[in-house]
């Protein structure tokens, strides 16, 4: 390590992974697109390279499902929160 401590992953306001989440966003047909566990699998699978590379309490994901930043919304805010939080 470099004197950080841990790392926080940027999913949130409209960037990449954001938009994956997002089901306004992500009009995929693949594995990455359609049902909510696929939008959120781009997300989860950073996530979980991360925590293997530097161990799972050093690394924080940060989201933002509520909001519509670039026009990436989700039509199920709700669900999708409690499913990232969840998982």
């Amino acid at each position: 390590m470099i004197g950080f401590n841990g790392v926080e992953i940027h999913g949130a306001y409209g960037y990449l992974i954001d938009q994956f989440m997002k089901d306004q966003a992500n009009d995929r047909t693949d594995q990455y697109g359609g049902s909510l566990e696929n939008q959120c699998r781009f997300a989860l699978e950073i996530v979980e390279d991360v925590v293997n590379e530097i161990a799972a309490d050093r690394v924080g994901i940060r989201l933002t499902p509520f909001a519509n930043f670039m026009e990436s919304g989700d039509s199920n805010r709700e669900a999708l929160g409690l499913y990232m939080a969840k998982t």
